[in-house]
C-alpha cells in the first residue's frame, strides 16, 4: 500500500490486490489554511459516502428505465456472490465497489485547473462545512458546489445560510441539491445516518416509530418537511429524474437583452448562443438524471429570475418522472410532456449583501465540465 495523489488536491492509497490488478482508494484530506485563494470548491463527500456500497441495479431491478442497460462483468459477479461485502444507504445490502459519482467531481476540478489553474482555488469537503461552520466559509469570496451534494447536517445548511447573508458569491452547479436530513456520529465523525421517512425519491422507507436519527435524536426525511426546502436558500430544489436521454436549454430573450444577465456567459463561447444543447457525454446534454428547477411557493428568493430553461429547449421526455413529495394526489399529469413541475432552470438571483447565486441545471451539467464547449 502506498499513497497516490489525485490533480495535486485529492490524496489517497493505492492497494495492490495481485498480479494483474489493483484498487485506488481515495481520500478527502482536510482543509490546509495555509494556502490562500478566493475561490473554494465544496467535494461532497458524504454524497460518495451514502454510494460507496452501490447494488442498487441488481436488487430493484423492477423499478429502473427502459435506456439503462448493466454490464455483466466480474465486478456484477462479485455484489451477486458477496452481499456480506457493506451496505448502502439506498440499498440495504453491500458490497465491495467504488464511489458512486466519485469522478463526476474530478470534472468539476478539471474545469478549475483549465479556467483558474491549481493556484487559484482551494478544495474543502462537506465534512470540513459541518466540523468547523461558517468561520471556514468567511475565508472565500465564491463557493462552488460539487455535483451532488444531497446529503447535508443542520450545520452545514447554517454555515451555507451565514455565507450567503455575508455578501458570499455561491455556484451549485450540479442536481439533488441538500435533500435529505442527515446526521454524524458526534464521536466518530466519518459515520453518516440518514433515516428515509414518509416522503422522498427513495428505494426504501424505515417503519413507523424509526423515524428519528439515533446519533442526534433529530428526526429524518427531507429538509424540505423540516421548513427547510433547499430552494429557500438555493433557489432551485430537486423535481423530477431520469435515467433516459436529457435535453438542452434555451437562453431567455430576458437574458440576452439584459446586459448584466447577458454578461453571465462572456468568456463561454455562448455570448450569441441561443442554447446550451449538444454537450454529449453521458446522457446527451445538459439537462438530465436528477434535474431542479425554480419554485417561488417553495421558497425561491423573490429576485431570482430564469435565464435559461429546458423547458424552452422542448422540454423532457415521459421517461422523467416527478418527485413523489410534488403531488398531494393519485399522480396524473406527473411526466416530461404533461407537468410544468418537470423542468431544469438556471436561476440567478442577488442577495440583500451583495453575493450572487448562479444555481441550476441538473446532476448532468457536472459531466458537461469536461467539455470544450462549455
Amino acid at each position: 500500500m502506498k499513497p497516490v495523489t489525485f490533480n495535486g488536491k485529492i490524496d489517497g492509497f493505492k492497494i495492490g490486490i495481485n498480479s494483474k490488478g489493483r484498487d485506488e482508494t481515495p481520500l478527502d484530506l482536510e482543509f490546509c489554511l495555509d494556502i490562500p485563494a478566493d475561490q473554494v470548491r465544496d467535494i461532497p463527500g458524504k454524497y460518495h459516502h451514502a454510494y460507496a456500497n452501490e447494488r442498487l441495479y441488481d436488487e430493484t431491478r423492477e423499478i429502473h428505465f427502459a435506456a439503462e442497460k448493466v454490464k455483466q462483468d466480474r465486478y456484477f459477479d462479485t455484489l451477486k456472490e458477496r452481499a456480506d461485502l457493506s451496505i448502502l444507504l439506498y440499498d440495504g445490502h453491500s458490497n465491495g465497489s467504488g464511489l458512486r459519482g466519485f469522478m463526476t467531481d474530478f470534472w468539476y476540478i478539471g474545469f478549475l485547473e483549465r479556467e483558474i489553474g491549481s493556484r487559484g482555488y482551494n478544495l474543502i469537503t462537506d465534512h470540513d462545512i459541518s466540523e468547523y461552520g461558517a468561520p471556514l466559509l468567511k475565508r472565500y469570496k465564491v463557493l462552488l458546489s460539487g455535483s451532488r451534494p444531497e446529503y447535508p447536517t443542520y450545520n452545514i445548511l447554517n454555515s451555507y445560510a451565514s455565507f450567503l447573508e455575508d455578501g458570499g458569491h455561491f455556484m451549485y452547479l450540479g442536481g439533488n441539491r441538500y435533500y435529505w436530513m442527515t446526521a454524524y456520529d458526534p464521536s466518530r465523525s466519518h459515520r453518516i445516518e440518514v433515516r428515509r421517512t414518509n416522503q422522498g425519491c427513495r428505494t426504501f422507507s424505515v417503519p413507523p416509530g424509526n423515524w428519528h436519527h439515533s446519533f442526534t435524536g433529530g428526526t429524518g426525511g427531507l429538509w424540505r418537511t423540516r421548513g427547510r426546502p433547499p430552494t429557500q436558500l438555493f433557489g432551485i430544489g430537486s423535481c423530477a429524474m431520469s435515467v433516459a436521454d436529457g435535453v438542452g436549454y434555451d437562453i431567455t430573450e430576458e437574458t440576452r437583452s439584459d446586459a448584466r444577465l447577458a454578461s453571465l456567459f462572456y468568456g463561454a463561447g455562448l455570448e450569441t448562443a441561443k442554447n446550451i444543447r449538444d454537450l454529449r457525454l453521458v446522457q446527451g446534454t445538459a439537462s438530465g438524471d436528477e434535474i431542479d428547477r425554480l419554485d417561488y411557493s417553495l421558497g425561491t428568493p423573490r429576485n431570482a429570475v430564469i435565464i435559461a430553461a429546458s423547458k424552452l429547449a422542448g422540454g423532457h421526455s415521459d421517461e422523467f418522472l416527478m418527485f413523489n413529495e410534488e403531488s398531494m394526489f393519485p399522480m396524473t399529469n406527473a411526466t416530461g410532456t404533461t407537468s410544468d413541475k418537470i423542468r431544469s432552470d438556471l436561476v440567478f438571483y442577488q442577495t440583500a449583501a451583495g453575493g450572487r447565486g448562479l444555481l441550476g441545471w441538473s446532476h448532468e451539467l457536472g459531466w458537461c465540465l469536461d467539455m470544450d464547449e462549455l
